[in-house]
């Protein structure tokens, strides 16, 4: 499921309008499981950890920048959807 999540979020950055109501009901979904905002963050950690140990070399620091706005703003509308 994260990663469906991830590749819809990544498939609609050229289309950010478009990923409202996912983004949504995917804010909404994560208040239900009782995530927290520090497991937010902490995943986002992860996936960046998780990201850079299997792209190595690929995973340059402008792919590192990319992917943490990626994630940051993926879950600062998160946050906003459910508020």
């Amino acid at each position: 499921m994260v990663i469906t999540a991830i590749g819809l979020a990544v498939s609609g950055l050229d289309k950010p309008e478009g990923l409202q109501d996912q983004v949504k009901s995917l804010g909404t979904r994560h208040i239900t499981y009782g995530v927290q905002p520090r497991d937010v963050n902490t995943f986002g950690a992860a996936l960046i950890w998780a990201l850079e140990q299997s792209l190595g070399p690929a995973f340059t620091p402008e792919v590192k920048d990319a992917w943490i706005a990626a994630y940051g703003a993926l879950s600062v509308a998160m946050r906003r959807a459910t508020t």
